[in-house]
């Protein structure tokens, strides 16, 4: 599909904490198929170089579901310590160390993900000739979700969790999906220079795009039509729906402004 190589990394290590459960997270059926699956599949459509997926928890669970579903070829690698999102993309790089390409990152529990949808992404990333683009949704009720601040000339220029946000902040309505798209040699100087300063003393993906921005680099943006797709699966009330939908026959309603699922942050 793409006119430029590009690789894929699915982040899958994570632990499920907040949906109380022993099995990963990401090995749940979602539509008769692990989780992961509907992810790959809408991934795999794209014609990627190369796909890499960052397993931690449960590993050999993972890998046996994923290869009892997923003939295509693909990689694993094995994050040892859940240290955060940014942390989980840095134990990709020796796979990647080589690779000159775009990188186009993803979650293993964001099962509704839409292969237009990220094919629009790629597009328009490469199209632009973007150091950074990340895909986002405009919600009617934004709460709980980071928020995309952008800078004079409209290009991102941070982005702020819930938490961390002024009053006038919080009534952004642009959020962040946490799927991007990177220029493979501007990732790797940027992410080893983010930090564990937080409560949580993770490294996180967000953390890069400020410092991207610091340099000097346009980091681009391309909005989701339906918010639905970027449903991450945080909680069982989330997983309910998600069945709900593909159990549809995959019929996705338009996008629904009043959406307002917690996207998948590790």
């Amino acid at each position: 599909m793409s006119s430029k190589p590009f690789a894929v990394v699915i982040l899958a290590a994570g632990k499920g904490k907040r949906m109380g459960i022993k099995e990963q997270k990401a090995c749940i059926p979602v539509g008769g198929k692990p989780m992961i699956v509907h992810v790959l599949s809408a991934a795999f459509a794209l014609r990627p170089a190369t796909t890499i997926v960052v397993v931690g928890h449960d590993a050999d669970t993972l890998r046996d579901a994923v290869r009892s579903h997923i003939k295509d070829t693909l990689q694993f690698v094995h994050q040892k310590e859940q240290l955060g999102t940014g942390h989980a993309l840095l134990t990709a790089h020796p796979l990647l160390s080589k690779f000159y390409g775009d990188i186009l990152v993803l979650y293993a529990d964001i099962p509704l993900i839409g292969t237009n949808t990220l094919k629009n992404l790629l597009s328009t990333h490469q199209r632009k000739n973007a150091i950074v683009t990340i895909l986002t949704a405009h919600l009617h009720d934004p709460h709980g979700y980071g928020r995309i601040k952008r800078d004079a000339q409209g290009y991102v220029s941070s982005i702020v969790e819930e938490k961390d946000a002024t009053e006038a902040e919080k009534k952004i309505r642009e959020i962040n999906s946490g799927i991007y798209c990177f220029r493979a040699n501007k990732l790797w100087e940027a992410l080893p220079l983010i930090t564990n300063n937080n409560a949580q003393r993770e490294y996180y993906l967000t953390d890069v795009i400020p410092l991207l921005a610091e340099n000097g680099e346009k980091i681009h943006s391309v909005a989701s039509r339906n918010s639905r797709e970027l449903l991450g699966i945080n909680t069982n009330e989330q997983l309910e729906e998600a069945r709900k939908i593909l159990s549809d026959k995959y019929r996705m309603s338009p996008f629904d402004e009043s959406s307002k699922y917690d996207i998948v942050r590790v």
